[in-house]
């Protein structure tokens, strides 16, 4: 029922309950720290220590209760993210890698595959992709702009035809459906597939 974001002031890390307070605050030992996932168990989170003025930078374990950062990787990354034992990340350039990983870890654990090329990122530190707990992986490429769908076996595939502006792919907790905005001529609207 909490929610963890990284804050304005100092690049840090804060948790908002349920009722609106916010009662953890962990400031950044560091340059900003954006906050990427929290892992399960609640103990620990994926963060990416990105100065600022730049929207990537080192991948960290982040542990939610002392603040104590451990460097995961220091190959520059725009997101990081785990699922089914990997950490999955997308480079400046839009390059997506997926490497073994456990979330206790501060470190992978064998080397990392190369997943895709050419994944839409901004220049703030978003790259337009999304995983599911059973490593599913949505993610929209810069050109053509269309949405796709990688699984752990290789396999890609197109999940809307067409070329839109598709933004922010993110998948419900169970991995059974996906929400994903994209503007048209109609506006911009959030739209959810199963």
């Amino acid at each position: 029922g909490s929610f963890w974001f990284t804050t304005n002031q100092g690049g840090g890390i804060a948790r908002l309950d349920p009722d609106g307070q916010i009662t953890s605050e962990l400031v950044a030992k560091t340059p900003r720290l954006l906050l990427q996932q929290v892992l399960p168990g609640d103990r620990y989170a994926l963060a990416i220590r990105a100065p600022i003025g730049t929207g990537s930078g080192p991948c960290i374990l982040l542990d939610l209760r002392s603040g104590e950062q451990q460097t995961i990787s220091e190959l520059p990354m725009v997101e990081a993210r785990y699922t089914s034992g990997f950490l999955v990340y997308v480079q400046p350039g839009g390059t997506m890698w997926a490497a073994p990983y456990q979330p206790s870890r501060a470190s992978t654990s064998g080397p990392p595959q190369q997943i895709a090329e050419n994944v839409s990122t901004t220049g703030t530190g978003i790259a337009q992709f999304s995983v599911a707990p059973n490593g599913l992986i949505a993610y929209i490429p810069e050109e053509p702009r269309t949405l796709v769908f990688a699984d752990r076996s290789g396999s890609f595939r197109t999940v809307m035809e067409g070329r839109q502006n598709f933004h922010a792919p993110k998948f419900s907790p169970d991995g059974r459906r996906l929400s994903i905005d994209f503007t048209s001529t109609d506006g911009r609207d959030v739209w959810v597939l199963s």
